[in-house]
């Protein structure tokens, strides 16, 4: 007898992120926009960034850079509630050390978290690192793709957040001189985090 196929289930963001929870957070973006900074300021950080000397950390700042495709959809990532759900179900699985995205996502993390404890749950962000994403400006396939400027966190937002680390992109083009440009951009980020006592996270590689 041949082995039963196992179709799985395709993925409800409502059961993970309902939506009236989901609703919530443009109320609260409009007449509580006070709680981002007082969920920040209680957040139990960690004493140690990796104690293992390993990380896990969710990268959820592709939309930033208009890169919604996800295989063959073009828009995978596209629908904000589900992309909400996704990272909620990721970030509250065993083994995930962070979530690294841009600005809207994390304040939007942060007004969750205050909702989900009013509603009797527990914090989703307490020991988890907070890695903020700077640099979102070089938008896919534009012309000034390469000049990716620094237009998602500055290191003093990270810093008043009381973030624990931040991210910044370089991709090089040698025929584009806005890559050169780049690279200065992305060593005064260094800088930055160095005053902001942040951690820095560059990745980098060939123009994709």
């Amino acid at each position: 007898m041949p082995a039963r196929k196992i179709v799985p289930k395709p993925f409800d963001p409502v059961a993970v992120l309902p939506l009236d929870l989901y609703t919530a957070i443009t109320d609260v973006r409009i007449e509580r926009p006070a709680i981002v900074q007082e969920e920040a300021e209680r957040r139990k950080r960690r004493s140690v960034q990796a104690p293992d000397g390993n990380l896990v950390i969710l990268a959820a700042d592709h939309p930033g850079r208009n890169v919604l495709n996800v295989k063959d959809d073009p828009l995978g990532m596209a629908d904000r509630h589900a992309y909400l759900a996704r990272i909620l179900r990721v970030l509250t699985s065993p083994g995930i050390d962070g979530i690294m995205g841009t600005p809207d996502l994390i304040e939007d993390l942060f007004m969750l978290t205050r909702l989900i404890k009013e509603r009797g749950g527990s914090s989703l962000l307490d020991d988890r690192l907070l890695v903020g994403c700077m640099n979102r400006g070089g938008l896919r396939e534009t012309a000034f793709e390469m000049e990716d400027t620094f237009t998602a966190f500055t290191s003093e937002r990270m810093q008043a957040l009381r973030m624990d680390g931040a991210k910044f992109m370089f991709r090089l083009d040698p025929t584009d001189p806005a890559s050169g440009r780049t690279i200065l951009a992305c060593a005064d980020a260094v800088s930055q985090c160095v005053r902001a006592d942040l951690t820095a996270f560059l990745p980098w590689g060939p123009r994709r």
